[in-house]
């Protein structure tokens, strides 16, 4: 997933994969929709809210345009109401 977009939660440490923390998007399938409804791409200097890029376990990478298009990938890829993502962190220094 591009960094670039929002999450419904921060510092996730139900995944099921044991890796924490991590961000949550929370999606229903039943009424193919993403809560809450702000979850889109961050409008920010270098990127915009024109679309960007998320990765699937295809290995592919799909480009999406709009809000609408992120959420139809998401909605795809939920198992439990919730997907998890890892998201680049900021690095710190050593001490």
């Amino acid at each position: 997933m591009d960094q670039n977009v929002s999450v419904s939660s921060h510092n996730f440490t139900g995944c099921s994969s044991g890796i924490k923390p991590a961000d949550a998007i929370n999606v229903n399938k039943n009424t193919m929709q993403v809560t809450p409804a702000g979850v889109n791409w961050n409008e920010t200097a270098n990127h915009g809210r024109d679309g960007g890029q998320v990765g699937l376990v295809d290995g592919s990478v799909q480009m999406t345009s709009s809000k609408q298009a992120l959420w139809d990938l998401l909605v795809l890829g939920d198992d439990n109401g919730s997907l998890h993502f890892l998201f680049p962190r900021p690095t710190q220094q050593a001490q």
